[in-house]
């Protein structure tokens, strides 16, 4: 549900009617100027062009990796899967318009969060600090750099959430191209030895993908991406997913998706290779 209140204010709910129901999303934003949005409650974190976009928008049947593991879907820190929310204070806004088209050529986003996730109260009295600038080159092309300082605690045990994201972002008339890395500091939970006080692994991830979108016709797009994710960034941690798919619109609330992705998964200690084939339906009302 959305809407607007007294002409500068609006919410946003979003509910999940997947395994146990629940609140996605909860905000109130107020905003009168391009220059300022303020927003309060549970939603995205904005670190990363692709983890704010809707499904329908990624072009694969899922988000890639770099969102799975290091944006708190499934986080790897640790934190169980929180759909990328969480619950803040977010400022937003779009300055700098400039050249005979009046383009806004600088957009930023600062965030405060609990840093405990979705539908969670704080757990260790630290927040977690997300924030982006992004410039607008030409038209719909977008350099963005994000950056996140935190913590997770859990089982008694906190570790550090310490990550920057940088990428470019092309969305015009129907074609996509997008290229994002980001990187991670700070220990999984698993991570912590009791018996020794000590930490294995090398506290340290990361992961880049690149997606490539084609309009084939009026209401087909093709995509290939090429996605991996490195969970001690070393090349021995390394998995990659080699992914093509066609998106089919046939209506503006109907949309299909035929994926298949060939896996090098080298960590694995069965299979390295294998494929996955996906089909969807999306229905929007």
């Amino acid at each position: 549900m959305s809407g607007t209140l007294l002409r500068d204010f609006s919410y946003y709910i979003q509910m999940e009617l997947k395994g146990k129901p629940g609140l996605r999303d909860y905000t109130i934003s107020w905003q009168r100027w391009p220059e300022l949005r303020v927003t309060l409650g549970q939603t995205d974190r904005f670190f990363t062009f692709e983890s704010p976009m809707s499904l329908w928008k990624v072009g694969g049947w899922d988000y890639s990796q770099m969102v799975n593991n290091l944006n708190g879907a499934g986080d790897y820190c640790g934190e169980p899967n929180q759909n990328a929310r969480d619950q803040g204070l977010i400022l937003q806004g779009d300055v700098l318009p400039l050249g005979p088209k009046r383009l806004r050529r600088l957009r930023y986003t600062a965030a405060i969060y609990n840093g405990n996730g979705i539908n969670q109260g704080d757990n260790n009295r630290r927040k977690d600090l997300v924030g982006n600038l992004q410039v607008q080159l030409a038209q719909d092309l977008w350099l963005g750099i994000f950056g996140w300082r935190g913590s997770y605690t859990a089982d008694g045990i906190t570790v550090g959430r310490n990550r920057w994201s940088t990428g470019l972002n092309y969305e015009h008339e129907g074609w996509t191209a997008r290229a994002e890395y980001a990187h991670n500091t700070g220990h999984r939970i698993q991570d912590y030895q009791p018996a020794t006080s000590l930490w294995t692994g090398t506290g340290r991830a990361d992961a880049w993908v690149v997606t490539a979108g084609v309009p084939l016709t009026a209401w087909l797009k093709g995509y290939l991406i090429y996605d991996a994710y490195r969970s001690q960034a070393t090349f021995s941690t390394m998995r990659t997913a080699y992914n093509a798919a066609l998106s089919i619109q046939l209506h503006r609330n109907l949309l299909f998706k035929l994926h298949y992705a060939f896996i090098d998964d080298r960590p694995s200690p069965r299979d390295r290779y294998y494929s996955e084939l996906a089909a969807q339906a999306y229905i929007r009302f």
